[in-house]
């Protein structure tokens, strides 16, 4: 036996959160973008999918939510999606805190009119409404809504397919087969769908 003395154990992967909605899953090779989120009605929600819509400005963030909410198409949110709204925090706002509905999950949020962080390469935590995570499995983005699948609703990531009601995210990933009891996982976006 050696007296060498311990430092301490690991965590098991298993026996902690992943994180808030929105919050950067690793250090290193990340992509945030800063935008005004224009010509929105809804919140952006940390961890939400966000959309860049054209404009002559070189586009706006929107979420996805609120894009279909408001007539979008299903082509063009499949060609507009671009990243995941960012949990920056900037001391010259101050983060309202809202409630994720259907839960008791509080979450902050960009309200209309102010810049936008959307992360457009990297790991981040988001929630999954459907589906069981595995590493290296496709993610998938509902556009359609579903009651045959409870507690999701459009703009959610899954982890299931649901023919056209889902799109599958180009170059996203799970990065690890975990979903902590938040319903959070972390996913990697391999490349930039926007500039």
């Amino acid at each position: 036996m050696s007296n060498i003395p311990s430092f301490g154990k690991a965590i098991s992967v298993l026996g902690t959160g992943i994180g808030f909605p929105g919050t950067a899953a690793r250090l290193g090779d990340r992509i945030v973008k800063a935008r005004v989120n224009s010509n929105v009605s809804l919140n952006i929600n940390f961890g939400d999918s966000c959309l860049l819509i054209p404009d002559s400005e070189g586009g706006s963030w929107q979420s996805v939510a609120d894009f279909m909410a408001h007539g979008g198409s299903v082509a063009n949110a499949e060609a507009y999606w671009a990243g995941i709204a960012f949990r920056e925090v900037q001391t010259m706002y101050t983060y309202p805190e809202n409630v994720v509905p259907g839960t008791n999950d509080p979450v902050g949020f960009y309200p209309p009119g102010v810049e936008t962080e959307v992360m457009e390469r990297g790991s981040i935590a988001v929630k999954i409404a459907a589906g069981t995570p595995l590493a290296n499995m496709s993610v998938f983005l509902r556009l359609v809504a579903n009651p045959l699948v409870p507690g999701s609703a459009i703009g959610d990531f899954e982890a299931a397919a649901d023919g056209s009601n889902t799109y599958q995210l180009p170059s996203v990933r799970f990065s690890t087969g975990v979903l902590d009891a938040n319903g959070v996982a972390e996913i990697t976006l391999m490349k930039r769908e926007a500039a």
